[in-house]
């Protein structure tokens, strides 16, 4: 025997361990040795209270499924309870260490791989948790490489195997390999899967597995066997294999594949609940539940039973079945049912699974998906075991089960690669940054940087690392790492901000899209504003030209707000504005020097009896009382929040500058008022104006338009300016001869010098200009043309032959049967009718043939019949022809009758009957309705007291006019080309009126529409170019004459906002009635409807046209869309 006891420098891995039994030839078992913990209840408890629960559930799966007695699987069952609890309370970084350290520990390289990434990767790994996995996967790393020296031996011996028919020693080493993840040749990788397959095919045909008594990675099963020991939670992993392996020889058959072991423990647990459910069920009488739960357990978990216990559960399905009444009726029908359930059962949990493995690869989740596959190719081979497969249908799916796990290993090697490799790269970075540390300050420094880079680079901040380069390179121009990290994170600078805008570009094509699609959407009303107006409005409220403090404004609001009585009676002047002061709560200061000036003393005696009325009032009513006159009057201002009140003179001396903006009220809106009128008079006029290159277009320049007032913006700036200085204080312009107002022009600004009193009358009054140029007017004009048309016909038509059987149409019918005529040889009959012969006697006798298509009217084609009619003997044939019902259509008038008989009629019914006489007959019957609704609404925006137009038209050109062009004998025409105008032109100026309510209108609108071009032509002809000098053959040309059809209508009207008004309009009626018939016969009762044709038609045109315009006043809208909005921006003292 060979045994490997726990690992140190120098000893081979479990896995190597595996593999040298596997070449020496002997199969290898676990067996107890140092590292070791035996497999029991008591070792499972040290597992948990050294905090490693994944180990002792492991431990625990394993023992439950070989408990014996009650009181021992209970006990296990209360442990496995603590254990999950416990696994559910850890991290899932902690799981996952535990869980590589297990498979680790049991030769499993991939799983414990799989969980030394995950936890790796995680974002909630702590230093400790990297520093475990690393040195988890660096002892993973070492076992492989291990291994790999052992892959070709292993090979080879398997081989061997194979053909010294030692087929679960081969079955174990090929085993070992798929789970050591080493990557291998191309070669390599055939011939593990041929031989894969072949014992994959043997298994499936003798029925029979050929498992070692314990592969890798298996617990033992039977008394004093053990588990290897896992390193503790907490502690450095150590390197795989501290288990001692036993190298024997014997083999068993009932052994369980190392992939399955730990889906055989988990449906073994499963089993035994579901086993003990059952059993309850049926002791209390619930047999259909308990039948459910026994065939459960026969389907699904029969490959975890014993054979005592599935012929328990066998005969407890059939005590069930004969309870309820439904025991089979022979052995071959329950065996078949139940091979077709058993089939059916594992189609669908390998489809599950394998459904469920995608999902989890997709994911990244190797383990789930490796373990999701495994169970399907559990369920698979359990399920050919059972013998219910084809031997098609079991390779075809197990290899398609296969080919996934062979893409698991490849997705599962790749990450792999990439980890230890940035580890491998992580690790080298360190070492060099802890061998840099020790040289100088410098290298130190150095150091430090690279750390911070390496910090900022995890944060993804690599503009701050590349600063840090740059002071390495600083410190060190040669620095190799510092070089390269210099060109890397500008490369990844790079490519992150080329990845920034790729990404953002996609959404901005999106966004930009969206706002088209948005733009696509009519609004509800004339004029909306932008959602975020308020704050729009906030943001801009300051941008007026004078704006109060906030002090000033409260102080100014306060003393219009605030309304006191006025009871003085011969009161002094200081007492009565101190009680202002008071009783507003403002504070004052009264200059009494000035005052004194102008001979105002503080005991100046007031005397005012006012009722409630604002302080502002009081305020002025008293100064105006102790003032002596116009000249040396008194005043008030607030200043800074402080209620001044002084001479006039003093407070003339508090002034600023301030800048107005005015340039919206100098520009001038011209009125639109040129706009062609549709009808042909002005395509004429074009034309003639226009010469031979045509007339002018319908789009023509705009440059002749009435530019509004007719005043220049200086002349209109100087208007403001006089408006302004006659308003506000006349008598303190400086133009004016006062001291105190200074006015500048500037760009469309007026630069203004004076107090703030005055300078809140400026604005307040170009406010209020402003208020008035903003109306403006919305007009929306209806062309509403309604038309209905009715016709209706029934028309009657007989002809009847007389004496058809004369000597003309024998000798007629002998010619047609001995020559043939139309389609017809000679003596194959003859198509001959007496109608035909209805014309003259020579052979050029006239027939008609009728052609009725359905959608088209009837046609008649003549032609000449090549036969000679002789003369009657003695009496010729008498036709009786009626044709009213052709003329009643000729007399008819009207478009929409025209229309209905150019087309098939709605019943026509025809026939000939031919004996004695001949008759033809035909009843016609149509009636037709039509109604037309025709909307065209242009709607117009203007500005109060302008005019504007629209048009919306289409030009068609057309030949009006034909030039001769004359040459030397030869003439020819220069065509004039003008174009036509179909559509609508509105040309609207209004006003309104002074309470805002009713808009006062000129309208001139019309529509016109192209009806159809006629045609006409002239000839011009040239001298001295025929025989003998005469004139040749005239030259035609061809002009065309448009017919237009235009509604025009201009008025003037008093509208109310937003009311409708008919402005104009029209109702055309049109009603025919044609009857025709023979005399005497249309007016005898019944029969005269054989002799009677009539025709009705009713045609009815209306035409309305409406105006409605709507008044938007852009405070109002504003207030309506926001309220409150302006009365929290603007300052009500200068409206």
């Amino acid at each position: 025997m060979l045994r490997v006891k726990n690992r140190r420098p120098g000893l081979m891995s479990y896995s190597a361990a595996l593999a040298l039994a596997c070449v020496v030839g002997v199969s290898p078992v676990r067996a107890t040795g140092e590292g070791e913990q035996v497999c029991s209840v008591a070792a499972a408890s040290e597992l948990l209270e050294q905090a490693r629960p994944v180990e002792a559930k492991a431990m625990l799966d394993t023992l439950s499924r070989f408990a014996t007695s009650a009181e021992e699987k209970a006990q296990i069952l209360e442990l496995i309870g603590q254990a999950d609890r416990r696994i559910m309370k850890m991290s899932d970084v902690e799981v996952s260490l535990q869980t590589g350290a297990l498979a680790l520990s049991r030769g499993d390289l991939r799983m414990a791989e799989t969980h030394a990434l995950s936890a790796s990767r995680s974002d909630r790994a702590t230093p400790d948790d990297q520093r475990r996995a690393t040195d988890l996967l660096v002892s993973i790393a070492q076992a492989r490489g291990e291994f790999t020296n052992w892959i070709e031996p292993t090979l080879t011996q398997a081989t061997r195997y194979w053909a010294d028919n030692q087929f679960a020693e081969c079955k174990a080493c090929l085993t070992s390999i798929v789970r050591s993840g080493v990557a291998l040749t191309a070669e390599q990788r055939m011939t593990l899967d041929e031989y894969q397959g072949r014992i994959v095919a043997l298994e499936a045909q003798t029925g029979t597995r050929y498992d070692l008594a314990f592969a890798p990675g298996q617990v033992l099963r039977a008394a004093g066997a053990v588990v290897a020991s896992t390193v503790p939670a907490g502690t450095a992993t150590p390197a795989p294999a501290a288990a001692a392996i036993t190298v024997a020889t014997t083999a068993v058959q009932d052994g369980s594949d190392p992939l399955d072991s730990a889906a055989d423990a988990a449906d073994r647990g499963a089993a035994d609940s579901l086993l003990s459910e059952a059993d309850r069920l049926y002791s209390s009488s619930q047999m259909q539940e308990a039948l459910n739960r026994y065939r459960t357990l026969q389907n699904q978990y029969g490959h975890v039973l014993t054979s005592q216990e599935q012929q328990f559960v066998n005969d407890r399905i059939n005590a069930c079945n004969a309870q309820l009444g439904s025991e089979p009726t022979g052995l071959l029908d329950v065996e078949k049912r139940q091979r077709d359930l058993i089939r059916q059962q594992a189609i669908a949990e390998v489809e599950n699974n394998m459904a469920q493995a995608r999902q989890a690869l997709a994911a990244g989740n190797f383990l789930s998906a490796r373990s999701q596959a495994g169970n399907a190719r559990f369920v698979w081979n359990n399920a050919n075991r059972e013998g219910v497969l084809s031997e098609t249908e079991f390779r075809t799916r197990m290899q398609q089960i296969t080919d996934f796990l062979s893409q698991i290993d490849a997705r599962e090697e790749q990450v792999r690669r990439e980890e230890i490799e940035k580890s491998a790269a992580e690790k080298t970075a360190a070492a060099k940054r802890e061998a840099e540390k020790v040289a100088s300050e410098r290298d130190q420094q150095i150091n430090e940087n690279l750390t911070r880079i390496r910090a900022l680079q995890m944060e993804q901040k690599y503009e701050e690392a590349l600063q840090a380069v740059e002071q390495i390179l600083f410190l060190d121009p040669t620095h190799p790492a510092a070089l390269l990290m210099k060109d890397i994170l500008r490369d990844v600078i790079h490519y992150r901000e080329w990845e920034r805008i790729n990404n953002e570009r996609p959404n901005s094509y999106t966004r930009e899209s969206l706002k088209m699609f948005e733009s696509t959407i009519i609004p509800d009303e004339i004029m909306s504003f932008p959602p975020d107006w308020p704050a729009l409005t906030q943001t801009r409220a300051g941008v007026i030209s004078f704006t109060e403090s906030e002090a000033d404004r409260e102080v100014l609001a306060t003393l219009d707000r605030v309304r006191i009585p006025a009871n003085f009676t011969d009161a002094a002047l200081s007492d009565v504005l101190d009680y202002i002061a008071t009783v507003t709560n403002v504070n004052h200061d009264v200059d009494w020097a000035s005052l004194e000036e102008l001979g105002i003393e503080r005991d100046d005696r007031v005397t005012l009896e006012l009722r409630e009325v604002p302080a502002r009032v009081v305020l002025d009513r008293v100064l105006e009382k102790v003032s002596l006159d116009d000249f040396t009057k008194a005043g008030w201002a607030v200043n800074d929040g402080i209620l001044l009140v002084a001479s006039d003179q003093a407070l003339r001396k508090n002034t600023f500058i301030v800048i107005y903006d005015i340039r919206d009220l100098l520009f001038q809106i011209p009125n639109y008022g040129n706009v062609p009128t549709l009808d042909l008079d002005s395509i004429l006029d074009q034309g003639q104006q226009g010469g031979g290159g045509g007339g002018s277009s319908f789009f023509e320049d705009e440059g002749d338009q009435d530019p509004g007032s007719g005043l220049t913006e200086q002349e209109l700036m100087e208007k403001i300016l006089e408006i302004i200085q006659t308003n506000v204080d006349w008598e303190g312009w400086r133009d004016n001869g006062g001291e105190t107002g200074i006015v500048q022009e500037l760009n469309g600004n007026l630069i203004i010098t004076n107090t703030a009193t005055n300078h809140r009358q400026i604005q307040g009054l170009l406010n209020q200009l402003r208020e008035i140029r903003s109306i403006q007017v919305n007009v929306e004009t209806r062309f509403l043309i309604v038309n209905q048309d009715w016709f209706e016909k029934i028309g009657f038509d007989v002809d009847v032959i007389f004496n058809v059987d004369n000597n003309q149409f024998r000798s007629a019918d002998q010619q047609t049967r001995a020559f043939g005529i139309g389609s017809l040889t000679p003596n194959e009959g003859s198509p001959l009718l007496p109608s035909d012969l209805i014309a003259t006697r020579t052979g050029e006798v006239v027939g008609y043939n009728i052609t009725d298509n359905t959608t088209t009217p009837p046609t008649y084609d003549f032609s000449a019949v090549p036969f000679a009619v002789v003369a009657p003997d003695p009496l010729s044939m008498i036709p009786v022809q009626q044709g009213s019902d052709s003329l009643t259509e000729t007399l008819i008038s009207g478009a929409f009758a025209t229309e209905v008989l150019a087309l098939n009629p709605a019943l026509g019914v025809a026939g000939t009957f031919l004996d004695d006489v001949q008759v033809d007959f035909l009843i016609e019957a149509t009636q037709a309705d039509r109604r037309n609704v025709s909307l065209t609404a242009p709607r117009l925006t203007f500005t109060n007291g302008r005019a504007a137009n629209v048009s919306v038209v289409r030009q068609t050109a057309f030949v009006s006019d034909l030039t001769p062009v004359v040459g030397t004998g030869s003439v020819a025409f220069d065509p004039d080309v003008d174009v036509v105008n179909s559509g609508f032109s509105l040309l609207v100026r209004g006003v309104v009126s002074a309470d805002r309510r009713y808009v006062t209108l000129t309208i001139q609108t019309g529509i016109s529409q192209l009806e159809e071009f006629a045609t006409g032509q002239v000839f011009a002809t040239a001298a001295g170019q025929g025989d003998g000098g005469a004139a040749s053959d005239p030259v035609p040309g061809t002009f065309q004459l448009p017919v237009v059809s235009v509604t025009q209508i201009n008025t003037g009207a008093t509208i109310p906002d937003k009311g409708t008004m008919l402005i104009g309009g029209q109702r055309l009626t049109t009603e025919i009635e044609v009857e025709t018939g023979v005399p005497v016969l249309s007016k005898i009762p019944i029969i005269n409807r054989f002799f009677t044709n009539r025709i009705e038609s009713k045609e009815e045109s209306t035409l309305l046209i409406l105006v409605k315009p709507t008044i938007i006043i852009q405070r109002e809208a504003e207030d309506n869309a926001f309220p409150g909005l302006l009365d929290s921006v603007e300052n009500p003292f200068l409206r």
